[in-house]
């Protein structure tokens, strides 16, 4: 079984394959560019992930240094789990990065959660077929409208 997604295009860009057979939309020179890193690469950059946690998030002032160490106990814990994906995306510097991992077979992933699970979900979870993105960060600098949309859909293109 394949991972379904859902993707809403604006009416106003045009969407092309490319050899892969993956959609592509255009973006100008300037655009945020997307690029894959492996956990090598994650553990180098935490530093400058972590900053941009920092920069992207809604910390009261003065807690900064407490969210900040939050998030690289996070990001460690995801680095370590199997089939851990990182994307970010970067212009002239990091504009927002997306993270996650395959759930778990065994449903452990869902303890703690309210109310009734759907079958359906429980179905996917048992087939492997469910990828959690546990954290997606958008630079408040940044003009590209759609990044959290593009990062997420990125990340997700690469699961079985």
């Amino acid at each position: 079984m394949a991972l379904q997604r859902l993707n809403a295009h604006r009416h106003d860009r045009t969407t092309h394959v490319d050899a892969q057979g993956e959609a592509s939309t255009p973006t100008p020179a300037h655009a945020v560019r997307l690029r894959r890193l492996n956990r090598w690469q994650a553990e180098t950059l935490r530093e400058d992930l972590a900053d941009l946690y920092v920069e992207s998030s809604r910390a009261q002032e003065g807690e900064e240094y407490r969210a900040r160490e939050a998030f690289l106990r996070r990001l460690t814990g995801a680095v370590r789990r199997s089939g851990f994906a990182l994307l970010i995306g970067e212009d002239t510097a990091f504009a927002g990065c997306a993270y996650g991992f395959p759930v778990p077979r065994d449903g452990t992933w869902w303890r703690g959660f309210e109310g009734t699970l759907p079958q359906s979900v429980e179905q996917l979870t048992a087939s492997g077929h469910v990828f959690a993105i546990t954290e997606i960060l958008v630079h408040p600098r940044t003009d590209e409208r759609g990044l959290a949309r593009r990062l997420t859909w990125k990340a997700t293109s690469a699961i079985p």
